[in-house]
Parts: structure tokens; sequence; C-alpha cells
């Protein structure tokens, strides 16, 4: 494996960038300095939580979780399972859709909820 595809699998493992440098030292003997990992990590197009998930496909998945037992958890359990599931999401979004999903009898609810989470996410975006 190259150095690029070495980085590329550990940042997918969702390791932090110091994380990243220790691995690299001690499991492939290879040794760069942080603002190098930047670099290689930038021009790979390689962030942490700037490319976050598609709100529908979450919100799917997380209705379809309400339907199993899973409905019992909370907002970090469920955000926890959408992690695990590879959806990139935040916790306070997971607990805003968990919201809307659960007063979904309530059309107003639903619209006022949807609003607020396009709004937030496309505030981290920025």
């Amino acid at each position: 494996m190259e150095f690029l595809e070495k980085v590329e699998f550990y940042h997918h493992l969702g390791l932090n960038q110091d994380e990243i440098l220790n691995y690299l030292v001690e499991l492939d003997h290879i040794v760069i300095s942080k603002r190098t990992l930047k670099r290689v990590l930038s021009s790979a197009q390689l962030f942490r939580r700037k490319q976050y998930s598609d709100l529908l496909e979450v919100a799917l998945f997380i209705e379809g979780k309400m339907e199993t037992s899973d409905k019992l958890h909370g907002y970090k359990l469920m955000h926890l399972k959408c992690i695990q599931s590879g959806y990139t999401v935040t916790q306070e979004t997971v607990r805003l859709l968990l919201q809307m999903v659960c007063s979904f009898g309530v059309e107003e609810d639903f619209d006022d909820a949807f609003i607020q989470i396009l709004v937030r996410t496309t505030r981290m975006k920025s």
C-alpha cells in the first residue's frame, strides 16, 4: 500500500490527525510533520465533518429504526447507529430528526422541525 492509500485508510477509520501520525510512525515507519499530513488530507479532499449525509436518507434510516426495538433508544445511541451505518450526521440533527419522526402526526411540527434542520445544516456547511 502506498503512502496516500495508507493515509486515506486511516482517515476512513475515523482517526484524528495525531492518531494518523502515530500509526504512520509505529506501523509504517513513515515520519511526516502534522502540516504535511494536513496538506495531504486537503489535496485528497479528506475532511472531517464537512461532507454531511443527505438529510432525507438519514431521516428514512431513522424512521426505519423507529419501527424496530431501536425506537426506545435516545438520540445519542441513534447517532451512533447512524455513524455505524456510514452516515455523517451531527447529534443535533439526529435529535431534531427524532423529534420530527416521533411527532409526525402533527403536520405543523413536522414542517417547523424540517425547516429548523435545514437551516442548521446549512449553517454548518458554510
